[in-house]
């Protein structure tokens, strides 16, 4: 990124508490302006197709706003000059996908595969990032195996050994990385996530700097967020990244992609663990009882 070019921060992986969190949305955005200062963006993350927890929270915020273009997929306050956009977490198949920038109201249905989740993300517009991917669940060992996989099956061909049974698949499907069929959809990957291991989060940033040496011209960038299940931690980590374009919808989407695609370098990232946090909210989960009430 350009020196001189202005940059925000921008923290899009927030859950808030199935119910939107235990906050008054008023002091949830007054947390995240004072994290992210001017400019800042944070996320509202929906967690299933049925979950409108975005929608909710917006919903109550008190201060003056102003919903983004037609589809309405974010809004803008302009007292805290800051922005709050829509985002979905599709968790089914092989790894958890954040997307941004869907119209409001309508989320995507889960699909059985991270490939599927991928492409019809990709049709409807929306930001596509990779997140926790070393993490439970995470499609960061998927990738990895399909990865090592194909390696190890070309390098199988290239030194003369047809009688091993992977030969056949190269045959047929020619020299081609099927890990590149899910890195060609994505924008970033989270290599820094509040919620996740120390190895959790090593791994993930081994994995895409393994990427980018395997494959140069790979146009995929780096993201920290917090993964917050409270309105307390909300904008603990962040990625800074250009100013975005709220004119339309459409800009806010294609702002938001470019900008995280163009964040290459780690000493750019902010990033606060909240492992602790993570402890609380999975006891709350379990018990459905809410024992830690600031999570």
């Amino acid at each position: 990124m350009p020196e001189t070019e202005e940059r925000v921060n921008v923290d899009l992986h927030n859950h808030l508490g199935r119910n939107g969190g235990k906050l008054e949305p008023n002091k949830v955005v007054d947390i995240a302006y004072g994290r992210l200062g001017p400019g800042g963006v944070f996320g509202v993350v929906n967690s299933n197709p049925d979950d409108y927890r975005y929608e909710r929270f917006v919903d109550s915020i008190e201060y003056e706003k102003h919903e983004i273009g037609d589809l309405r997929n974010g809004v803008y306050i302009p007292s805290k000059n800051i922005t709050i956009i829509r985002m979905q977490e599709l968790t089914k198949g092989e790894g958890h996908l954040l997307i941004g920038g869907l119209k409001r109201g309508f989320n995507l249905k889960e699909r059985k595969s991270l490939l599927d989740s991928l492409k019809e993300a990709e049709d409807n517009n929306t930001a596509k990032i990779l997140v926790h991917p070393f993490s439970k669940k995470g499609a960061g060992r998927y990738l990895e195996k399909l990865h090592n996989d194909y390696q190890w099956n070309l390098d199988s061909f290239r030194f003369g050994d047809c009688a091993r049974e992977g030969v056949s698949l190269i045959l047929g499907k020619g020299e081609h990385d099927p890990i590149l069929d899910y890195l060609k959809h994505l924008d970033a990957i989270e290599v820094l996530n509040s919620q996740a291991s120390w190895n959790a989060n090593a791994d993930a940033l081994i994995f895409y700097r393994m990427l980018k040496k395997e494959f140069s011209d790979l146009d995929i960038g780096m993201c920290s967020f917090s993964d917050s299940h409270s309105g307390f931690h909300v904008a603990k980590s962040s990625t800074p990244i250009p100013r975005l374009d709220i004119t339309s919808s459409e800009t806010l989407v294609s702002s938001m992609r470019s900008g995280i695609r163009g964040v290459k370098h780690f000493g750019d990232l902010h990033f606060e663990s909240l492992r602790i946090a993570a402890f609380k909210h999975a006891v709350n989960m379990i018990t459905g009882k809410g024992i830690f009430l600031r999570e």
